[in-house]
């Protein structure tokens, strides 16, 4: 998972302070109620962004950037070193991730819709789909609301709040979403 692939770097984020510490939030995706974030690009100075992220391990950053309960983000590594001495660091929810959802089928997931969602589908599911399934899976996915668009700057993300296998097939199975599980690509449809 490339961050860069993501995030729109084109848009700028914005300056955001806690507890005496200043960063810049360059992208964020979180619940639109619960304000629990599954992913966050913060830049600042290094000692700056390790104390957000320490207060952000320990529940105390803001009521507007809550945390999931438990160990469930990966542990953020410096994603670049910026001009001036600056760091970067990507705080993201073990949920984008389909090796970590394959292996704990308790976790939350979450998506950036295509190319991404393919993977997380076959991870969450066993249920037999071929590659060029994803666009109408995702189109599905929408309509029916098995996942639901998370408030975003900087990027758009789903949380899929439906995992139960069952409900996906028997949308799946509806005349309307049938007809697109095909064997071979159509090729006069241009999902792009």
């Amino acid at each position: 998972m490339n961050l860069n692939d993501l995030i729109d770097r084109s848009q700028l984020g914005r300056v955001d302070s806690c507890g005496g510490y200043q960063f810049h939030l360059q992208a964020l995706a979180k619940e639109q109620y619960s304000h629990k974030v599954s992913l966050m690009v913060i830049q600042g100075r290094p000692t700056n962004v390790r104390a957000i992220w320490a207060r952000f391990h320990e529940s105390d950053l803001s009521y507007s950037l809550s945390r999931y309960p438990g160990k469930v983000y990966l542990q953020p590594n410096p994603v670049a070193k910026l001009p001036q001495g600056d760091l970067e660091i990507c705080i993201i929810h073990r949920g984008f991730v389909p090796g970590q959802v394959a292996a704990d089928p308790e976790l939350q997931r979450f998506t950036f819709g295509p190319p991404h969602f393919f993977p997380m589908f076959q991870a969450m599911f066993n249920i037999p789909a071929l590659p060029h399934w994803e666009y109408w899976l995702w189109e599905m996915a929408k309509d029916e609301r098995l996942v639901r668009s998370l408030v975003g700057l900087n990027t758009r993300a789903w949380i899929i709040s439906n995992s139960n296998p069952q409900t996906w097939l028997e949308h799946m199975a509806t005349d309307e979403w049938r007809q697109h599980w095909t064997y071979e690509p159509d090729p006069e449809v241009n999902h792009e």
